[in-house]
């Protein structure tokens, strides 16, 4: 246990070394979670069948990890912190949907086949680009993450040291909203594609507001001081979440069951971020899961687009075998550290962070 003094310390050390081990390790196994919800099916497993059809928590636990450690650069007014933040996250929304398109195009004029089965054309790309669902379905979280960013980093500026506040009224809204007749009207429509992202915002808000209110508590350090028994609860939380028949499902669209969603993310944040893993684990361990942590994001960009291609020649994958997900991980991330190392220096590294 930590008393005053050695918290502090470990506070301290924190701070310097900018990195959580837990957190690094909890992105690693967040993006094998999404990998597997969009590229595995258990044939012969009811029970892993259910659990991902109802229990969708890995994507609202990324915009937790996303919004505590973004508080700081919003509280401070760091303005190249936040101006890097918006290259990270444009230059791979902007560019991956791109180069799918051009692929998508060529092998539909040489081969006859297309990953989107048509041809790709300008508008469809504008379209992609403004909503981020056009024909890249799986970019609707990049979307969702850069406008959340954008509102949020206006309402800072604007609000001062009570923007914190006014967004969690914000959040408080979105999830009355949620539960209100005006979102049920929302979700009987035939799901337009400005309407779906409506929607999807509405469901991320608290979350994302959950995020931010963290950061400024600074949880993580606090929690530290009692890690076992802050851990204890949140295990036994996270089991009556998954197991137990604890929440309503409301009317909506992928993430509709937000008390489930929040609660469940908040669990798995808690625990990977407060258990010492520097402490239990070997260097040469904590190096790897560093190196890996690093290329979540290019996984998460690539993995669908592999799925397609990959698929036309190893059954393991046009399968939807674990084994095949592991190979789809594997894919992507030999394509991510060779492509972060051929760009280092330049903007296009973010294709593969």
């Amino acid at each position: 246990m930590f008393n005053n003094y050695n918290l502090k310390m470990y506070v301290n050390k924190y701070n310097r070394n900018h990195s959580n081990f837990g957190i690094q390790l909890l992105r690693i196994l967040l993006a094998f979670w999404v990998v597997t919800a969009h590229c595995y099916y258990p044939v012969h497993s009811k029970n892993i069948l259910h659990f991902y059809k109802s229990n969708k928590f890995h994507v609202p636990t990324f915009l937790l990890i996303t919004y505590y450690f973004y508080y700081n650069k919003l509280i401070k007014k760091d303005i190249t912190k936040i101006n890097q933040r918006f290259v990270r996250l444009f230059i791979p929304y902007i560019i991956w949907p791109f180069i799918f398109l051009l692929i998508n195009n060529l092998c539909h004029n040489l081969f006859n086949f297309q990953q989107f089965f048509r041809k790709i054309n300008a508008k469809d790309y504008f379209i992609q680009i403004i909503i981020g669902r056009g024909y890249y379905s799986y970019f609707w979280f990049m979307n969702i993450l850069l406008f959340g960013t954008f509102l949020f980093t206006i309402i800072s500026f604007i609000f001062h040291k009570h923007f914190l506040f006014i967004l969690q009224l914000l959040g408080l809204i979105s999830y009355r909203i949620h539960l209100s007749p005006f979102y049920n009207h929302l979700t009987v429509k035939d799901f337009a594609f400005v309407q779906t992202e409506l929607i999807l915002f509405i469901e991320m808000m608290p979350i994302s507001v959950f995020g931010l209110t963290f950061g400024a508590k600074n949880i993580m350090y606090i929690l530290k001081n009692q890690y076992i028994k802050h851990i204890i609860i949140q295990v036994f939380l996270l089991y009556y979440v998954i197991n137990l028949d604890i929440f309503r499902e409301h009317q909506g669209f992928l993430y509709q069951s937000i008390e489930k969603n929040t609660i469940g993310a908040i669990n798995l944040f808690i625990i990977f971020s407060i258990f010492p893993f520097e402490n239990v684990l070997n260097q040469r361990i904590i190096d790897i899961i560093k190196i890996f942590s690093n290329h979540t994001g290019g996984i998460y960009y690539l993995h669908a687009f592999s799925k397609f291609y990959l698929g036309k020649k190893i059954i393991f994958v046009k399968n939807k075998t674990l084994f095949g997900c592991f190979i789809i991980i594997i894919f992507c991330y030999f394509i991510c550290f060779f492509g972060s190392k051929l760009f280092k220096k330049t903007i296009l590294k973010n294709l593969f962070i």
